[in-house]
Order: C-alpha cells, then structure tokens, then sequence
C-alpha cells in the first residue's frame, strides 16, 4: 500500500500550484482594477 506514501506528495504539489494559480489570478485581477479605475477616473475628469 503505497497510497499513504504519495498522497501527501500529490497534495502538496496541488497546494503549490493552486497557490501560484491564485497568485497570477490575483495578480491578473488587480492589474485590470487599476486599468478600470484609472479609466473612470479619466473619464470623470475628462
């Protein structure tokens, strides 16, 4: 039963790329708020 020994090593790699997922995606999603609220904010100004 060989199982036991590579669950943990599977799990920790998907933790790992779900971490590095939720970095680009967060980081994906900030950048488009910035873009989006420097165009309202020329657009209020303009």
């Amino acid at each position: 039963m060989n199982t036991t020994e590579r669950a943990p090593k599977a799990s920790r790699h998907e933790v790992l790329t779900a971490i590095s997922m939720n970095l680009i995606l967060g980081w994906d999603i900030g950048f488009k708020t910035k873009v989006i609220c420097s165009q309202k904010q020329d657009s209020i100004q303009g």
